[in-house]
């Protein structure tokens, strides 16, 4: 049995025992979390090549979008839907390895800001077209434009109530 049969099936089972709880729901959420514990596990394949973990790519990337990048825990806890006591793992961890550094908050010198080092800045260059093919593979299924309306859909969750 595939595995997305054994989702629905489980999925099912749940949903008639407690006809509360609406299937497509329940299904939607399972694939995802499938689709993540996928992404991860095929990322940080990869990304042994640079000794980074997927959680600390997340950091590295996040900390290299944002224009100086710059970032309190807390921003980069937000940006990334984790909890700051992972982030914060994940952060201590990179810079062990002398990835990100800490600058002093301006506003409030107890509050440490985390940004890209050269180092780091060059280990995510050299991985991001590794992880773009990765993902474009994941994604080859999808007929053009598909990717985009699940993208659409999913931003649906994040939007304020009328």
């Amino acid at each position: 049995m595939s595995v997305l049969s054994a989702v629905e099936q489980n999925a099912a089972v749940l949903c008639r025992r407690h006809p509360e709880v609406p299937f497509e729901w329940v299904l939607a959420l399972r694939l995802i979390v499938h689709i993540c514990h996928q992404v991860n596990g095929d990322a940080s394949t990869f990304l042994r090549a640079w000794n980074i973990t997927y959680d600390e790519y997340l950091v590295l990337s996040s900390l290299y979008t944002d224009g100086e990048g710059a970032l309190p825990i807390s921003t980069l806890s937000r940006l990334l839907g984790s909890k700051p006591a992972d982030v914060n793992r994940s952060v201590r961890q990179l810079a062990a390895k002398q990835m990100i550094r800490r600058i002093v908050g301006p506003a409030n010198r107890r509050m440490g800001l985390f940004a890209l080092t050269d180092e780091g800045k060059k280990a995510l260059e050299q991985c991001l077209p590794v992880m773009g093919g990765m993902l474009a593979h994941a994604g080859r299924q999808f007929e053009e434009g598909e990717i985009v309306a699940v993208a659409q859909s999913l931003k649906k969750l994040f939007r304020e109530p009328d």
